[in-house]
């Protein structure tokens, strides 16, 4: 299962086997009332137990035609079995070990789920994750978050460069994060634990930028072979001291 600490693929295993085992049915898709979900879900490439997760998060996107927004969060320490995740990052692996401390888990593991920043679960856990976001479609943000759409920045660029213009009120005390996000993706893995596999993923966090909760411009470097249309840009404020989330909004290009 995932980390740092020996024993940590023991507990996890048991919670997966508690989960498989209890029986319950998913809880479905409540409809939407001004509320929102945020999933981050902590994941790699390299690590057995996390495809399971990514089909439940590729699951509840397709369940819930609006206000759930779903990311991908690709760690980089699964990356010394053999296998190195192309989507991971450090960054992303510092900001899960944030969360650990907020949450105050022992260590970091894979997969794992965090809903509106509030709330932590095993990714592959649909029906936990489906109570945890129905939860959150229940409260309304005071947050007002506006983004503009995606534009090119410059032709000279071809393209590879987009945009987001970005205005936030009723924010004080918070910090936005503005996360550049590929929709689909496929990798054929030939080591580590899922060798031989073939990966599909969704909406990949590709690169994050953390601002002042004010308004201003987000330009990103669009990653090669790809273009605007493969993206998305999924925007929250999040509270500095809690990273209680409280507010989302999503961009695409024209």
């Amino acid at each position: 299962m995932s980390m740092y600490k020996a024993g940590a693929s023991v507990l996890f295993c048991v919670l997966v086997f508690c989960v498989a085992c209890s029986g319950k049915k998913p809880v479905k898709a409540l409809p939407v009332n001004k509320g929102f979900a945020v999933v981050e879900l902590f994941t790699s490439e390299g690590c057995s137990s996390c495809p399971a997760a990514e089909a439940v998060l590729a699951k509840i996107h397709g369940e819930y035609p609006e206000g759930v927004y779903v990311m991908e969060f690709h760690v980089d320490y699964w990356n010394y079995i053999g296998w190195k995740d192309v989507y991971s990052s450090p960054e992303y692996t510092k900001r899960q070990k944030h969360y650990a401390e907020l949450f105050h888990l022992g260590s970091t593991y894979t997969p794992q789920a965090i809903v509106n920043g509030k709330r932590e679960l095993v990714g592959s856990d649909e029906a936990r994750l489906h109570e945890c976001v129905n939860d959150g479609l229940k409260k309304q943000s005071s947050v007002s978050l506006k983004l503009g759409m995606m534009q090119a920045v410059s032709a000279m660029n071809k393209g590879h460069n987009v945009s987001v213009d970005y205005t936030v009120s009723n924010a004080s005390n918070q910090i936005l994060n503005i996360a550049l996000v590929q929709k689909v993706a496929e990798s054929n893995v030939k080591r580590g634990e899922n060798s031989g596999k073939k990966l599909r993923h969704i909406n990949i966090v590709r690169e994050l930028q953390t601002v002042e909760a004010t308004k201003g411009r987000a330009t990103f470097a669009l990653p090669a072979q790809l273009n605007a249309a493969d993206f998305v840009v999924i925007a929250y404020t999040q509270q500095k001291d809690t990273w209680a989330i409280t507010g989302v909004a999503q961009a695409s290009s024209n």
